[in-house]
């Protein structure tokens, strides 16, 4: 119940969004009924830091999946992409990546796109 209760409260915050990259006819507004193929997602948060630190806000990118058919096509590339520039226009000029140690495709897209790890679990 915690758990769920977590994800809840995550998913309603006003700073966590979440792209779905659909392969095929879809209609944006409604994915539930998409013709399309599920290929991937990538979800962000914005991590707003006190200014006693000096520092600019961040977009989290908190989970980022492509499925295998579809990776090493420039996918997860515009993805991140795609969500940098909602970053940029919500303030945050950092992109950082959560990733698990030993989640190797998230960490060789890390050094692929030049991205700071923010926690290696």
């Amino acid at each position: 119940m915690e758990e769920l209760e977590y994800w809840l409260t995550r998913h309603e915050s006003a700073s966590y969004r979440a792209w779905v990259a659909i392969d095929g006819d879809h209609d944006e507004d409604n994915l539930a009924s998409a013709g399309g193929e599920f290929v991937g997602f990538i979800a962000t948060d914005i991590t707003e830091l006190p200014t006693v630190f000096g520092r600019p806000d961040r977009l989290v990118i908190c989970d980022i999946y492509v499925k295998e058919f579809y990776r090493s096509t420039g996918l997860s590339q515009n993805l991140i992409e795609r969500r940098e520039i909602w970053g940029h226009q919500n303030d945050c000029d950092k992109l950082e990546l959560e990733v698990d140690m030993g989640n190797d495709h998230a960490l060789k897209l890390m050094k692929n796109l030049a991205l700071s790890c923010l926690v290696a679990r």
